[in-house]
């Protein structure tokens, strides 16, 4: 798959509101790009490789922001 490909996942309702309700605290637009975000960070870490940094114009969110939906993503089984 390269890099722009995308795939469907599916996360319960719930989870996507609760998402939805923070997108206008953030720089997201969409439930997809913070989810995408989310997962990469996630991925890096457990991989051992540092995130990627933030470039100008990216979507960025606040620390308590992710371990928010990190916990979320554990207490769901996904890590």
């Amino acid at each position: 798959m390269e890099q722009g490909d995308t795939v469907t996942v599916k996360i319960p309702s719930a989870l996507a509101e609760k998402v939805k309700r923070r997108l206008s605290g953030s720089d997201f637009k969409t439930v997809d790009e913070y989810v995408a975000y989310v997962v990469e960070q996630v991925v890096a870490e457990l991989e051992g490789a540092q995130p990627q940094e933030a470039k100008s114009g990216d979507n960025v969110f606040s620390k308590e922001d992710q371990a928010s939906v990190e916990q979320r993503l554990r207490d769901l089984g996904y890590m």
